[in-house]
């Protein structure tokens, strides 16, 4: 039986953490709980930033990193999005001004690999978390 030393053991725990710290369609990072002892005297993100640090949201937005919509300065918060006043978590793109989320069809995919999106129309809303 192989003997795992230190190293290997905290490089796997980084290799959890990365696989395991996505939400909302895989693209989304983990939101770690707030230190206890932090005031709350500004508006904080979960990540412990203010509220004026996060960029704003756009209206139309892509988790794919080579569609045109796609904004990464996004991507370092949690974001989440309702539609019809319900919240998803398997949205892959939105539009707030047309009213759409794509989200995957079931595990189908493309020849390439990448998954196949359906339209759901209505009202989406898109938030930080």
């Amino acid at each position: 039986m192989p003997v795992e030393s230190s190293g290997t053991r905290a490089v796997d725990a980084k290799l959890f953490a990365t696989m395991h710290s996505v939400t909302l369609a895989g693209k989304y990072k983990y939101c770690p709980k707030l230190p206890e002892n932090k005031p709350m005297t500004e508006p904080t993100s979960a990540h412990g930033e203010s509220a004026q640090s996060q960029p704003p949201l756009p209206d139309h937005l892509s988790v794919d990193p080579r569609s045109p919509h796609h904004v990464p300065a996004v991507f370092q918060h949690s974001i989440g999005i309702r539609l019809n006043g319900k919240e998803r978590g398997d949205v892959e793109e939105y539009c707030i001004s047309e009213g759409w989320v794509k989200v995957p069809a079931g595990k189908t995919v493309d020849r390439k690999g990448q998954p196949l999106l359906i339209k759901l129309k209505g009202a989406v809303e898109a938030f930080y978390r």
